[in-house]
């Protein structure tokens, strides 16, 4: 990883803005690390959380683990937003598309050209983009914020969501805790369901936690009345990209189904809830309130999953 540039934020306090290029993909991101503003009384060392979509998670996460820190409620953790310069001529909107997805899926791509007006570049780069982030982001960031290596948590909303799955799937141990907020779990025909198999078929246990959410009003029922709206050219590759699956997009529904599969792994503690009056957009801050909280509390004692 090569670091091309590092300031102190103006705005927010103890931040570093580090503007870096992966090795593994060759890309380039805009990362915010901000230290804890209540001190780590027991050890020298603190927690990590990993927040991909930084560029709109960035805020959320750090105000709201700075807060819960002071109370108590999460330990002092080092907030880690990765995201994308500001001066790229690509939308970030446009970028997530290709570092949180596993599989390279054509009718997103329509999709994103549809609303976005630029396809983007290839889906599907989810494996360099995790690699980035286990082998060259994270240790730079615990040697260089004391940050203990095997105390890691990832979190991410949607595709951001779906890539904290991917990641939980393809490297279990290379964290602890896993928040998936409103995973699109509907990506490329499901592929994380088909995954999950092969995670569970594996010999091997786990000592990790995973919290999923999802909003009341991300239904079959409430997008419906969504759906009523659209354009008929905008339905189709909607339908052909949400609802690839032959059944109309449910983000409860999968998030609950996933979570049933991954309580059969053992090591694993699982959690799963439907956010009430919430949609896919505002419950971003009472998922990762939720997650985090029973993260932690259920990695520090040793508790068991639950619904």
């Amino acid at each position: 990883m090569e670091i091309i540039d590092q300031k102190q934020c103006t705005f927010t306090a103890n931040t570093d803005v580090v503007w870096v290029r992966s090795s593994a993909n060759g890309h380039l991101y805009r990362v915010t690390v901000t230290r804890p503003l209540v001190p780590n009384e027991n050890t020298q060392k603190v927690r990590g959380l990993i927040v991909v979509d930084g560029d709109h998670m960035a805020g959320l996460l750090v105000s709201s683990v700075n807060i819960m820190a002071m109370a108590g409620e999460v330990p002092p953790t080092v907030v880690v937003s990765v995201g994308y310069p500001l001066d790229t001529e690509i939308p970030w909107m446009v970028q997530r598309g290709r570092d949180l997805t596993p599989t390279r899926f054509l009718p997103y791509e329509r999709f994103t050209e549809k609303t976005q007006g630029d396809a983007g570049p290839a889906s599907g780069g989810a494996g360099s983009f995790l690699e980035f982030l286990t082998k060259e982001l994270m240790p730079h960031v615990a040697s260089n914020y004391a940050v203990e290596p095997d105390e890691w948590t990832l979190t991410g909303a949607s595709l951001g969501g779906l890539f904290t799955v991917y990641a939980q799937l393809m490297a279990a141990t290379a964290f602890r805790r896993f928040n998936a907020v409103s995973p699109s779990l509907w990506w490329d025909n499901g592929w994380a369901f088909a995954q999950a198999k092969k995670f569970l078929a594996e010999p091997s246990t786990v000592d990790a936690a995973i919290y999923l959410s999802a909003g009341e009003f991300e239904s079959a029922e409430s997008l419906a009345a969504l759906k009523q709206t659209m354009p008929p050219d905008l339905l189709a590759v909607f339908r052909d990209c949400f609802e690839c699956r032959g059944t109309a997009l449910d983000m409860p529904i999968d998030a609950h189904e996933v979570a049933s599969m991954l309580r059969q792994k053992a090591g694993l503690q699982v959690n799963v809830k439907t956010m009430p009056g919430e949609s896919h957009t505002s419950v971003m801050g009472v998922a990762q309130s939720h997650g985090l909280r029973w993260l932690h509390k259920v990695t520090n004692r040793g508790q068991g999953s639950s619904s």
